[in-house]
Protein backbone atom coordinates (compact mmCIF):
# COMPACT_ATOMS: atom_id res chain seq x y z
CA UNK A 1 0.00 0.00 0.00
CA UNK A 2 1.36 3.41 -0.98
CA UNK A 3 -0.23 6.30 0.89
CA UNK A 4 0.20 10.07 1.26
CA UNK A 5 0.44 11.52 4.76
CA UNK A 6 -0.04 15.17 5.78
CA UNK A 7 3.18 17.20 5.50
CA UNK A 8 3.22 17.84 9.25
CA UNK A 9 3.44 14.13 10.04
CA UNK A 10 6.12 13.51 7.40
CA UNK A 11 8.54 16.22 8.54
CA UNK A 12 9.07 16.63 12.28
CA UNK A 13 11.88 18.40 14.07
CA UNK A 14 13.26 19.55 10.72
CA UNK A 15 13.89 15.98 9.53
CA UNK A 16 12.02 13.69 7.17
CA UNK A 17 10.39 10.80 9.02
CA UNK A 18 10.26 7.22 7.71
CA UNK A 19 6.57 6.32 7.69
CA UNK A 20 5.51 2.72 7.26
CA UNK A 21 3.23 0.15 8.80
CA UNK A 22 2.72 -3.59 8.80
CA UNK A 23 -0.55 -5.34 9.57
CA UNK A 24 -1.82 -8.91 9.54
CA UNK A 25 -5.44 -8.97 8.40
CA UNK A 26 -7.74 -11.87 9.27
CA UNK A 27 -10.36 -13.06 6.81
CA UNK A 28 -10.98 -15.40 3.90
CA UNK A 29 -8.22 -14.85 1.35
CA UNK A 30 -8.28 -17.67 -1.22
CA UNK A 31 -6.69 -20.59 0.67
CA UNK A 32 -5.29 -18.47 3.51
CA UNK A 33 -6.96 -17.11 6.63
CA UNK A 34 -4.53 -14.25 7.13
CA UNK A 35 -2.85 -11.78 4.83
CA UNK A 36 0.17 -9.62 5.58
CA UNK A 37 -0.16 -6.01 4.51
CA UNK A 38 2.62 -3.40 4.40
CA UNK A 39 2.25 0.31 3.79
CA UNK A 40 4.82 2.94 2.85
CA UNK A 41 4.37 6.69 2.88
CA UNK A 42 5.18 8.12 -0.55
CA UNK A 43 7.91 10.43 0.77
CA UNK A 44 9.75 7.41 2.21
CA UNK A 45 9.40 5.59 -1.11
CA UNK A 46 10.73 8.60 -3.03
CA UNK A 47 13.72 8.82 -0.68
CA UNK A 48 14.55 5.15 -1.26
CA UNK A 49 14.12 5.56 -5.03
CA UNK A 50 16.41 8.58 -5.16
CA UNK A 51 18.98 6.73 -3.02
CA UNK A 52 18.85 3.85 -5.51
CA UNK A 53 17.59 1.11 -3.18
CA UNK A 54 17.36 -1.89 -5.58
CA UNK A 55 14.44 -3.56 -3.84
CA UNK A 56 12.34 -0.38 -4.04
CA UNK A 57 13.41 0.52 -7.59
CA UNK A 58 12.42 -2.98 -8.73
CA UNK A 59 8.84 -2.47 -7.55
CA UNK A 60 8.35 0.11 -10.29
CA UNK A 61 9.24 -2.47 -12.95
CA UNK A 62 6.94 -5.27 -11.86
CA UNK A 63 4.38 -6.25 -14.48
CA UNK A 64 0.77 -5.31 -13.77
CA UNK A 65 -0.19 -8.86 -12.92
CA UNK A 66 2.34 -8.92 -10.06
CA UNK A 67 1.26 -5.64 -8.48
CA UNK A 68 -1.26 -6.18 -5.68
CA UNK A 69 -2.95 -2.79 -6.04
CA UNK A 70 -2.06 0.23 -8.17
CA UNK A 71 -3.07 3.70 -7.04
CA UNK A 72 -2.92 6.94 -9.09
CA UNK A 73 0.18 7.97 -7.11
CA UNK A 74 1.85 4.66 -7.93
CA UNK A 75 0.95 4.92 -11.61
CA UNK A 76 2.59 8.34 -11.71
CA UNK A 77 5.79 6.91 -10.24
CA UNK A 78 5.72 4.04 -12.75
CA UNK A 79 5.36 6.50 -15.63
CA UNK A 80 8.65 8.16 -14.62
CA UNK A 81 10.46 5.02 -13.47
CA UNK A 82 13.38 5.34 -15.88
CA UNK A 83 14.35 8.57 -14.11
CA UNK A 84 15.40 6.47 -11.11
CA UNK A 85 17.89 4.35 -13.11
CA UNK A 86 20.72 6.68 -12.14
CA UNK A 87 24.40 6.47 -11.21
CA UNK A 88 23.28 6.25 -7.60
CA UNK A 89 20.99 3.35 -8.53
CA UNK A 90 23.94 1.50 -10.10
CA UNK A 91 25.97 2.15 -6.95
CA UNK A 92 23.05 0.87 -4.86
CA UNK A 93 22.87 -2.36 -6.83
CA UNK A 94 26.63 -2.92 -6.50
CA UNK A 95 26.54 -2.23 -2.75
CA UNK A 96 23.60 -4.64 -2.29
CA UNK A 97 25.31 -7.39 -4.30
CA UNK A 98 28.60 -7.03 -2.43
CA UNK A 99 26.79 -7.07 0.92
CA UNK A 100 24.96 -10.27 -0.03
CA UNK A 101 28.19 -11.85 -1.26
CA UNK A 102 29.72 -11.21 2.17
CA UNK A 103 26.81 -13.13 3.75
CA UNK A 104 27.24 -15.92 1.18
CA UNK A 105 30.96 -16.21 1.99
CA UNK A 106 30.15 -16.66 5.68
CA UNK A 107 27.47 -19.26 4.94
CA UNK A 108 29.75 -21.15 2.53
CA UNK A 109 32.24 -21.53 5.38
CA UNK A 110 29.48 -22.98 7.60
CA UNK A 111 28.27 -25.16 4.72
CA UNK A 112 31.74 -26.69 4.27
CA UNK A 113 32.19 -27.17 8.01
CA UNK A 114 28.92 -29.05 8.29
CA UNK A 115 29.72 -31.21 5.25
CA UNK A 116 33.00 -32.14 6.95
CA UNK A 117 31.15 -33.02 10.17
CA UNK A 118 32.57 -30.07 12.11
CA UNK A 119 29.58 -28.33 13.70
CA UNK A 120 31.36 -26.61 16.61
CA UNK A 121 30.46 -22.95 16.74
CA UNK A 122 27.90 -23.37 13.97
CA UNK A 123 24.46 -21.76 14.18
CA UNK A 124 22.33 -24.23 16.17
CA UNK A 125 19.37 -23.73 13.82
CA UNK A 126 21.52 -24.88 10.88
CA UNK A 127 22.81 -27.89 12.85
CA UNK A 128 19.24 -28.96 13.69
CA UNK A 129 18.12 -28.40 10.09
CA UNK A 130 21.01 -28.51 7.56
CA UNK A 131 18.51 -27.95 4.72
CA UNK A 132 17.89 -24.48 6.17
CA UNK A 133 21.49 -23.45 5.50
CA UNK A 134 21.29 -24.75 1.92
CA UNK A 135 18.04 -22.83 1.46
CA UNK A 136 19.66 -19.64 2.80
CA UNK A 137 22.61 -20.06 0.44
CA UNK A 138 20.42 -20.82 -2.57
CA UNK A 139 18.11 -17.85 -1.88
CA UNK A 140 21.02 -15.43 -1.46
CA UNK A 141 22.78 -16.65 -4.61
CA UNK A 142 19.54 -16.53 -6.62
CA UNK A 143 18.91 -12.92 -5.61
CA UNK A 144 22.54 -11.97 -6.27
CA UNK A 145 22.43 -13.28 -9.83
CA UNK A 146 19.00 -11.75 -10.46
CA UNK A 147 20.42 -8.37 -9.37
CA UNK A 148 23.54 -8.91 -11.52
CA UNK A 149 21.46 -9.65 -14.62
CA UNK A 150 19.35 -6.53 -14.08
CA UNK A 151 22.36 -4.37 -13.24
CA UNK A 152 23.89 -5.34 -16.58
CA UNK A 153 20.72 -4.12 -18.27
CA UNK A 154 20.67 -0.85 -16.31
CA UNK A 155 24.31 -0.11 -17.19
CA UNK A 156 23.40 -0.79 -20.83
CA UNK A 157 20.54 1.77 -20.61
CA UNK A 158 17.83 -0.89 -20.53
CA UNK A 159 15.08 -1.50 -18.00
CA UNK A 160 15.45 -4.23 -15.36
CA UNK A 161 13.28 -7.31 -15.90
CA UNK A 162 12.97 -8.15 -12.17
CA UNK A 163 11.30 -11.44 -13.14
CA UNK A 164 14.05 -13.44 -14.85
CA UNK A 165 13.54 -15.04 -18.26
CA UNK A 166 15.17 -17.54 -20.59
CA UNK A 167 18.63 -18.82 -19.59
CA UNK A 168 18.64 -16.49 -16.59
CA UNK A 169 15.48 -18.14 -15.30
CA UNK A 170 17.01 -21.59 -15.78
CA UNK A 171 19.90 -20.67 -13.47
CA UNK A 172 17.66 -19.14 -10.81
CA UNK A 173 15.25 -22.10 -10.95
CA UNK A 174 18.14 -24.57 -10.65
CA UNK A 175 19.43 -22.70 -7.60
CA UNK A 176 16.02 -22.73 -5.94
CA UNK A 177 15.47 -26.42 -6.64
CA UNK A 178 19.02 -27.51 -5.72
CA UNK A 179 21.01 -29.39 -4.70
CA UNK A 180 24.03 -27.06 -4.47
CA UNK A 181 26.62 -29.29 -6.06
CA UNK A 182 28.40 -29.71 -9.40
CA UNK A 183 27.77 -26.60 -11.51
CA UNK A 184 25.80 -25.16 -8.60
CA UNK A 185 28.61 -25.55 -6.05
CA UNK A 186 28.40 -22.42 -3.83
CA UNK A 187 32.17 -21.76 -3.99
CA UNK A 188 32.12 -21.78 -7.80
CA UNK A 189 29.01 -19.59 -7.89
CA UNK A 190 30.54 -17.09 -5.47
CA UNK A 191 33.61 -16.83 -7.72
CA UNK A 192 31.38 -16.52 -10.79
CA UNK A 193 29.43 -13.71 -9.11
CA UNK A 194 32.59 -11.75 -8.28
CA UNK A 195 33.79 -12.14 -11.89
CA UNK A 196 30.38 -10.88 -13.01
CA UNK A 197 30.80 -7.83 -10.75
CA UNK A 198 34.23 -7.14 -12.26
CA UNK A 199 32.86 -7.42 -15.81
CA UNK A 200 30.05 -4.97 -14.97
CA UNK A 201 32.51 -2.49 -13.52
CA UNK A 202 34.50 -2.74 -16.75
CA UNK A 203 31.33 -2.27 -18.81
CA UNK A 204 30.45 0.81 -16.76
CA UNK A 205 33.90 2.31 -17.35
CA UNK A 206 33.55 1.62 -21.08
CA UNK A 207 30.14 3.31 -21.17
CA UNK A 208 31.53 6.34 -19.29
CA UNK A 209 34.49 6.63 -21.66
CA UNK A 210 32.24 6.46 -24.72
CA UNK A 211 29.95 9.16 -23.35
CA UNK A 212 32.94 11.36 -22.57
CA UNK A 213 34.22 10.99 -26.14
CA UNK A 214 30.80 11.87 -27.51
CA UNK A 215 30.92 15.04 -25.42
Amino acid sequence: VLYIAPAGSVVREGRAQCSKFERVISGAFHNRRKMSCAGLEIHSVLTELVMGNPRVVELLFLSEGLAVKRSPAWEELVSMRRMFLTERCITGYLAFIQSELAVVKKNIYLFRQMNEGNCSGTNSAFVANPALLQHELASSLAEIFQKLFDLRRIISFEEPHVCVRGEEKMLITSLCEGPLEGDLDPVNLELKAWKFVSSLRALKRQQDDERELEG
